[in-house]
């Protein structure tokens, strides 16, 4: 649908709850959103010209004046709170939001945007951000809701713009330093040059050489690294090197060399954007594609961030490239992420941008998130610009079945084996005081027979009192 088609209407505040609610009968049609929002005093709904007046008309969309935001948000809060938040009727744009992306440009993929090659960014990030030894054939592709590029892979899908991208990522920054959400393993700092390149490559599939080049040439004016590896990638993946074996054996040698080498280059300091981007580059030469991408997942926690380079070198040499699980999987993510784009259409979020920056700077505490309406529990997803949403896991929840590590089992399983010393402890310690407190009685015992407190004596002496009273009465 044009966003020409979209009717727009106001409302007087007191009569905005109906409205919400599909009800309203006393609105004033703007044909302009600009005519509206300021009749409605900062909030204009819009229904789509192809549905007729029906007894319930909910809107389709729902657009709020910047300056007057706060405002109308705090007031249906406080008023009507029942209504809040906003996007749970419809989707809720700014305007400054719907007059950068709402243009006709909107909702269309361009010739420059391969979905398949986003697909594999994100599954990338996805392993990498979930435990090590996690397997490309059982990941549920739901996971990847939460990926940070999933957001910026569907908003350079559907909004052409490259300033749309970067308004992405500088939103997912923000939420980044949230200390109310679960803090992700892998930084927006490490992805974003991941994809900056997937964001400058082109359409045509690249063969596996091309592919390395690429990503080297483009890395190298992205990274800020040491020169020394920067040299050194000449050398280790030139057409000479033992990459480029006919020998699987030999392939695999060469990567673990090439491992041994950074990690002894980098030492105690965490691996920049090239050494992670050079073993991956490895991984995926030894595979010639996708078929050793478990050399990376038997890597070490540190060198996880070279999962979305390997994904999305994959992305850039293509289908051609990917063994059978890595196929399954990219097109289980690609489904989510060529879903069609509509102004009017449903929106799956919890929260839009505008309301997510009013309730960040208006309230403290995680409880606003905690008790807020939402579509998973303990899970808040916010459209970060139209049309792209993320998944945050509120950080009250951090360490569930997904985020615990294997040193939190090992952890747990530590304090279980010293529980069970202790309680085997205690057990012994109560037979032994069993023990002393018989030995005690019995002593006791033998102690009191010996001067003369036994029953026998206590009878005799008894006796023997008796009769002596006999004999005095006589």
């Amino acid at each position: 649908m044009k966003t020409d088609d979209i009717r727009w209407e106001s409302f007087e505040r007191s009569a905005l709850p109906q409205a919400l609610f599909g009800n309203a009968t006393a609105g004033v049609r703007g044909w302009r959103m600009e005519n509206a929002l300021e009749a409605g005093q900062g909030i204009a709904l819009g229904y789509s010209a192809e549905e007729e007046r029906r007894a319930y008309t909910p809107p389709a969309l729902i657009v709020l004046e910047d300056r007057a935001a706060a405002e109308t948000l705090s007031w249906l809060k406080a008023y009507a709170p029942e209504t809040s938040p906003l996007s749970q009727f419809a989707r809720v744009v700014s305007r400054s939001d719907w007059e950068r992306l709402g243009g006709e440009s909107s909702g269309r993929t361009t010739d420059a945007v391969r979905e398949d090659g986003w697909a594999c960014v994100v599954l990338g990030e996805l392993l990498a951000q979930g435990e090590s030894d996690v397997d490309v054939n059982t990941i549920p592709f739901s996971w990847s809701a939460s990926c940070f590029s999933t957001a910026v892979a569907r908003t350079s899908i559907i909004h052409v713009s490259e300033d749309a991208r970067q308004t992405c990522v500088e939103r997912l920054r923000s939420i980044e330093k949230d200390q109310r959400f679960w803090r992700r393993p892998i930084s927006i700092a490490a992805l974003e040059p991941v994809w900056t390149v997937a964001a400058s490559s082109q359409r045509e599939p690249l063969s596996v050489q091309e592919v390395v080049d690429f990503v080297f040439s483009a890395i190298k004016r992205v990274s800020d690294g040491p020169p020394a590896p920067k040299l050194r990638t000449t050398a280790a993946f030139g057409p000479q090197s033992e990459f480029f074996s006919d020998s699987v054996e030999s392939r695999v040698i060469a990567f673990q060399r090439l491992v041994a080498e950074m990690s002894e280059e980098i030492g105690d300091a965490g691996p920049t954007a090239l050494p992670n981007a050079m073993l991956a580059a490895g991984a995926f030469l030894v595979g010639r594609g996708t078929s050793h991408g478990f050399l990376l997942a038997r890597l070490a926690k540190r060198w996880s961030h070279a999962l979305p380079w390997f994904g999305l070198m994959a992305g850039l040499a293509g289908s051609q490239s990917w063994d059978g699980g890595w196929s399954r999987a990219v097109k289980g993510v690609e489904r989510l992420l060529r879903g069609r784009f509509e102004w009017c259409g449903v929106s799956v979020a919890d929260l839009s941008w505008i309301e997510y920056s009013w309730l960040t700077t208006t309230f403290v505490g995680k409880q606003v998130f905690a008790e807020m309406p939402k579509m998973v529990p303990k899970v808040v997803s916010v459209e970060i610009v139209p049309g792209a949403a993320c998944q945050l896991r509120l950080a009250v929840d951090a360490g569930g079945p997904r985020e615990a590590t294997r040193s939190d089992r090992a952890e747990t399983e530590r304090r279980d084996r010293e529980l069970r010393a202790t309680l085997q402890e205690l057990a012994s310690l109560a037979l032994r005081a069993r023990h002393l407190i018989g030995s005690e009685s019995s002593q006791r015992a033998e102690d009191q027979a010996s001067l003369g407190f036994d029953d026998a004596g206590g009878k005799s002496s008894t006796a023997s009192r008796s009769r002596r009273g006999k004999r005095d009465q006589s």
